[in-house]
């Protein structure tokens, strides 16, 4: 039996670990919702998914402009610290839209954010989506309390 490309495994292996389907979505104040998928954790995130997408968004929307990005940051401490990446991106500089998108990791788990605002709402919308992402290591310690 001939062996799968590598990329194959990883493909496999990712849609049996992380099942793309089971997207929370969190209404915020600022009237948009907030994405969020568990997908595959690994060592190389959060830095990889910055990566990739600070270097292909400009391939994938040519008029685009990236507003702000944040390749590696912590928050919280201890067991309850998230480690994250966040890209804002403008598919056309010319346009209002924003799109806000990341990644945030927690021991070997990691999930994917996204959330699609307006430009004029961009700081608020970015406080929100930092305060949902800090309480993602609270709600795992919560799901991984035996029950009384």
């Amino acid at each position: 039996m001939r062996s799968l490309p590598l990329l194959l495994l990883m493909t496999l292996a990712y849609a049996v670990l992380a099942d793309p389907g089971d997207i929370a979505r969190v209404p915020l104040q600022t009237g948009v919702e907030l994405r969020i998928e568990e997908i595959a954790g690994s060592r190389i995130l959060p830095h990889a998914y910055h990566d990739q997408a600070v270097s292909s968004i400009p391939g994938v929307y040519p008029g685009s402009q990236i507003l702000a990005k944040s390749r590696y940051f912590r928050l919280g401490k201890g067991a309850n610290a998230s480690f994250n990446s966040i890209v804002c991106y403008k598919q056309q500089s010319s346009e209002a839209a924003v799109t806000i998108t990341g990644v945030s990791t927690v021991g070997t788990r990691a999930w994917r954010f996204e959330v699609d605002t307006n430009e004029s709402l961009l700081p608020q919308t970015l406080i929100e989506v930092l305060a949902q992402i800090s309480q993602l290591p609270l709600d795992l310690a919560r799901q991984q309390r035996p029950h009384r």
